[in-house]
């Protein structure tokens, strides 16, 4: 009788260990183990790879300057053909013998709404506004030399592209890992409630039993089993 106590003892001390390991450890595959001993560096989860931040001028900054140079340059080609058709009409009617004194008023009125609104921002890229033919001519050479940088800027919004692209699948890669790992976290849990019902149940049909046998050796298994009683609660009650 007194060993097939023990044997159960000790039956019961092998299933309840699980439970009673207070660190969960999760090696490199994933694979968890719970243990009493701090986990190993080699058995802890890696933390998550964060996606690296972005490096130079965002996809936004750089769409929105090349746009910007698109704009200026577009706005001064415009305004030099306006103001040249204006120009060679007033001296095709002016060689008629037409009046024109009322045109040309309208036409200064005009250059000069064309140079009080001149964007101050485009004057960076060698743009003024077009109050003659001169300045028309310095606009196209300005329009000329920009050509290179919006190529260049053309290639870094590409590349900004390709590299946002990246970054949000692996903000998409973290989200499905962090998924996973949310999963695998309540597997694990799951599985250990399932370990600490057991136990109780072990202890408490182990506690069952003790009326069976004799006092001194049923005195001496309710002071182990309340010994494993307080490490059970210690570990499925945290």
């Amino acid at each position: 009788m007194r060993i097939a106590i023990c044997g159960a003892a000790a039956a019961m001390m092998f299933v309840l260990s699980p439970a009673y390991a207070q660190n969960k450890c999760v090696d490199a595959n994933g694979k968890v183990t719970y243990q009493t001993d701090q986990c190993p560096a080699a058995a802890r989860a890696p933390a998550p790879a964060r996606p690296a931040a972005p490096a130079g001028p965002s996809l936004k900054q750089l769409s929105a300057d090349y746009a910007q140079m698109e704009r200026c340059a577009a706005d001064s080609a415009a305004q030099a053909a306006t103001s040249r058709r204006n120009r060679e009409e007033l001296e095709r009617r002016k060689r008629e013998g037409q009046d024109t004194a009322r045109d040309e008023v309208i036409e200064q009125q005009r250059l000069q709404l064309v140079i009080s609104s001149f964007p101050p921002v485009c004057a960076q890229y060698g743009f003024e506004a077009s109050r003659d033919e001169q300045a028309a001519q310095r606009n196209a050479a300005a329009a000329t030399s920009l050509q290179p940088r919006m190529r260049t800027l053309r290639s870094e919004i590409e590349t900004a592209k390709q590299r946002e692209i990246g970054l949000a699948a692996a903000r998409d890669n973290e989200k499905s890992a962090a998924r996973v790992r949310g999963t695998r976290d309540a597997n694990d849990d799951w599985r250990q409630r399932q370990e600490c019902t057991r136990s109780q149940l072990q202890i408490d049909e182990a506690r069952q039993q003790l009326s069976q046998y004799p006092s001194e050796y049923a005195d001496q298994q309710a002071r182990y089993l309340s010994q494993q009683q307080q490490r059970l609660n210690e570990v499925c009650n945290r």
